[in-house]
């Protein structure tokens, strides 16, 4: 039988924890990140919140200024990577199974990314050197991805180059290389002993995402491409675009730009080339949260549907102009990025007329400092020039002609490509629909702090509208490792494992519970039932429910394969269930009830109406107690099981149910 006594401080720190709505996970619910505090941060912040990567120290508090770990860079990398389940064995004496970076610390090892500081430690807590982590993420990159490192220019005219240790000269040489981090002052320095900040952590991930990675095929770019096909807007015979997004554009534009904002709306589809890569950057830099904030339990751009087909992931939207006519959120928001462009007044952008002869000279040196851009080409020789738009990422790397090669993302393609600029920067040569184009003019983005005013979903990337209230939703807690099948009262379901899950049912907001419990907790929010009913096949030790943000249900065990579960009754079945439940509807006295044992079958819990009795239903002997919130136990009883008894948490009353 499972003593709860040994957990309840810790658990009950949660439990008040949880008292609080859990909002998705975004910068938002961070008090100390804001633009102002942290301008050159505050969106890197944003990319490693919204999709997992980094965790708040606490539900309201990034601690941008805290010092990284040893365990705290090794696991971000490892989320980064999206948590592989490859491992090496490890022993070392000062790392457990139960702590937070322990799947990382094997899968590092396994990929020579870290080692321990000794044979038998690895030293979670000592804090990370910026020369260390540089080497972290150049050993991530040679050895778990297989890429080849670029280098460029030279640090050895840097003003500390000598106190770099010499297994971290090459890859601090290629961080430079790679714009990940920049030599500081008239005296080049690289600092290479100190401390690494959580800020800077959340900066060189995204960086390293951008510079490096660029867009990952398959996760970054969108599974579909620019063709008429893929949209609904074709065959409305215009762009399709909701009043909010309209509306958005017009408080933006000035009067001529307006004009050609409605000029192209009623005009031909054309295509939406740079709507699909500027979506595509922002939400690579954080700027956008595309998939989360558009779409319907998408973890990635790549897993949105065509926007043209009927599909539960989409959130459907009104067209401005015919209330009767739905798009999906995600063709909407393309859509306003392709007419972004048309309000010039707002960008910072910058342009090369090859065909005077300029040089491609600015282009080569902004990629090396920003690393990745948005271009448009025009090409040809007939007026109207016929134009496109691409991703470009990554350093120009010189090529055997003396030139350059740079990879991109093209909308109109599934696969990356290679464009090549000439060795006299005069020329760049640019796969487009089955043949290269010599592009007489690029127009390129490179800076998009000027986006900022044009942002569709706020600096926190939070949804600009949400269809469900606090009444409406309901938190389900899952262990991170467990794998989950849930179905609600309507028959909606969703399938939950290690971190991603998909279904028909809603999955508004998540949350990740780490500090130190294991296992990690994830939260779905989704939309309010009569019941649930959660099968659990593999690993799943526990279930929480919150429901309106107050009254809420833990349970916790081994052994247990259903869960059917409502805001008033409880019940589960297993083979030798060993559990642990703790009940708590809000009462002023903030009284909780527990009840932990073992089972053969089935157990029960009822509560009667809507009022704070409950009847508990065991045929094995079980353990109540009625304790404070984080305080004293005020009674326990044991039962022999076989026996209904009732509970009143209000009164702190056990009464078996045949003396009343």
């Amino acid at each position: 039988m499972k003593t709860w006594a040994t957990r309840t401080t810790a658990v009950c720190l949660l439990l008040a924890l949880l008292l609080t709505a859990i909002p998705r996970a975004s910068a938002k619910q961070y008090t100390d990140v804001t633009r102002s505090a942290l301008p050159e941060y505050f969106d890197a912040i944003n990319y490693v919140t919204d999709n997992g990567i980094m965790n708040g120290v606490s539900t309201s508090s990034f601690s941008p200024n805290e010092m990284v770990t040893r365990a705290m860079f090794i696991t971000t990398l490892y989320r980064y990577a999206g948590s592989p389940s490859s491992f090496a064995a490890v022993s070392f004496t000062d790392i457990s199974s139960s702590h937070y970076a322990y799947n990382a610390v094997k899968w590092g090892v396994k990929y020579n990314i870290v080692t321990g500081t000794t044979t038998t430690t690895f030293s979670p807590d000592e804090q990370v050197t910026r020369e260390q982590a540089m080497t972290f993420l150049w050993r991530y990159l040679k050895n778990y991805v297989g890429g080849t490192p670029y280098y460029y220019g030279s640090i050895s005219g840097c003003g500390d180059y000598s106190s770099i240790y010499d297994y971290a000269r090459t890859p601090m040489y290629w961080a430079v290389s790679n714009a990940i981090i920049f030599a500081s002052g008239s005296s080049k320095l690289l600092y290479p002993k100190a401390g690494v900040y959580r800020k800077e952590l959340a900066l060189w991930i995204t960086r390293y995402g951008c510079n490096v990675d660029g867009i990952r095929f398959g996760k970054d770019n969108f599974s579909f491409t620019n063709t008429a096909s893929s949209f609904l807007s074709p065959e409305n015979k215009r762009f399709l675009i909701s009043s909010e997004h309209y509306s958005r554009l017009l408080r933006m534009a000035g009067d001529n730009e307006i004009a050609n904002i409605d000029s192209q709306i009623g005009g031909q589809w054309g295509g939406v080339c740079y709507g699909m890569s500027l979506s595509a950057v922002l939400d690579k830099k954080g700027i956008n949260a595309f998939n989360e904030n558009f779409e319907k339990n998408c973890k990635t751009m790549y897993s949105i549907k065509k926007p043209s087909i009927t599909n539960t992931q989409h959130i459907m939207v009104r067209d401005f102009q015919d209330t009767t006519v739905t798009v999906s959120k995600t063709e909407s928001t393309i859509n306003y990025h392709q007419l972004v462009r048309n309000i010039w007044s707002r960008m910072s952008f910058k342009e090369i007329w090859l065909n005077n002869g300029n040089t491609l000279a600015p282009f080569i040196n902004d990629l090396r400092k920003y690393g990745i851009a948005v271009v448009s080409f025009s090409y040809g020789d007939t007026k109207p020039l016929p134009g496109h738009a691409i991703v470009v990422y990554g350093m120009p790397r010189g090529n055997t002609s003396g030139g350059y090669d740079i990879r991109f993302y093209d909308p109109n393609a599934t696969a990356e490509k290679t464009l090549t600029i000439s060795a006299d920067l005069k020329s760049i040569n640019i796969p487009h629909n089955g043949k290269t184009v010599s592009a007489a003019v690029i127009c390129y983005y490179v800076d998009f702090y000027s986006f900022m005013a044009l942002d569709v979903d706020g600096d926190y990337n939070l949804s600009a509208a949400s269809e469900y209230n606090d009444a409406e939703t309901v938190w389900l807690g899952l262990d991170s490792r467990g794998k989950y099948e849930i179905t609600n009262a309507n028959g909606e379901a969703l399938r939950y494992n290690e971190y991603s899950y998909d279904g028909d049912m809603d999955v508004l907001k998540t949350h990740v519970m780490v500090n130190g419990y294991d296992p990690d907790i994830v939260y779905l929010c989704v939309p309010v039932s009569d019941y649930y009913n959660v099968s659990i096949s593999e690993n799943g030790n526990l279930l929480h429910t919150i429901w309106n943000s107050s009254d809420f249900s833990m349970i916790t065990g081994t052994g247990i394969e259903n869960i059917t579960i409502s805001r008033y009754n409880i019940q589960m079945t297993g083979k030798t269930s060993d559990y642990e439940v703790r009940y708590f509807k809000d009462n002023p006295d903030k009284r909780i009830v527990i009840i932990d044992g073992s089972v053969e079958e089935s157990f029960e819990i009822a509560q009667s109406g809507q009022d704070d009795l409950l009847t508990i239903d065991c045929d094995a002997p079980y353990k109540c107690a009625i304790k404070k919130l984080l305080g004293d136990v005020l009674t326990e009883q044991t039962c022999n099981g076989g026996e209904a008894i009732t509970v009143s948490a209000t009164n702190a009353i056990l009464k078996r149910a045949w003396e009343e």
